[in-house]
């Protein structure tokens, strides 16, 4: 029974080490993009960049969707799913927007309406963090941009980004576990 034990931890942890390496998605980003302690963040701001840079980096036009913005963009593995978690900071309440292109298409996650709690001493407001999952998806770009006037800042930090076990992965070892224990105890019951 120990060797069973022994066999299984070094299977899981080379699946596990398998799955890790394939897992980490790469991540490329322009405009203004910094690393800080617990999160990215991507803004309007200083460092921002056209809306003709930011749709040759994607091959789509972005004009219609605003002027200035940053954009983080990773190459997953199109056959996971993958989470991630994000908050969006606006002084301006009706004119910046966060979404996401994943190649196809634009799909609009937040605009200054989603920003409903107020910063205390600030005229800033920032959402709560939410979570958005995504599937189906080889490149996965997160766009953020300044619709209107290039006035005021927008932000949005990305607190995690994640690969989602699929259920079915999940059913399928624990039922693999299940039988190979049985399968042992049988053999063992013999006096193997």
């Amino acid at each position: 029974m120990k060797i069973f034990y022994l066999t299984l931890f070094l299977l899981l942890g080379n699946i596990k080490t398998t799955l890790a390496a394939s897992l980490v998605p790469t991540i490329n980003y322009t405009g203004a993009v910094t690393q800080r302690p617990g999160y990215m963040e991507m803004t309007t701001a200083t460092g921002a960049r056209s809306a003709s840079i930011l749709s040759q980096w994607l091959k789509t036009p972005l004009g219609s969707y605003g002027t200035e913005g940053s954009i983080i963009t990773f190459n997953l593995n199109p056959n996971f799913r993958y989470e991630f978690e994000w908050q969006f900071e606006t002084v301006e309440r009706d004119k910046d927007i966060f979404g996401i292109w994943n190649g196809k298409t634009f799909t609009t996650l937040a605009t200054g309406t989603t920003a409903t709690l107020p910063i205390a001493n600030t005229t800033k407001r920032t959402s709560p963090w939410l979570k958005t999952t995504i599937t189906n998806t080889q490149t996965l770009s997160l766009v953020v941009m300044d619709t209107r006037d290039k006035l005021g800042t927008s932000m949005v930090r990305i607190k995690s980004f994640n690969q989602i076990p699929e259920p079915s992965m999940v059913v399928g070892f624990v039922t693999v576990v299940v039988v190979g224990m049985k399968f042992k105890r049988t053999n063992n019951s013999r006096g193997d």
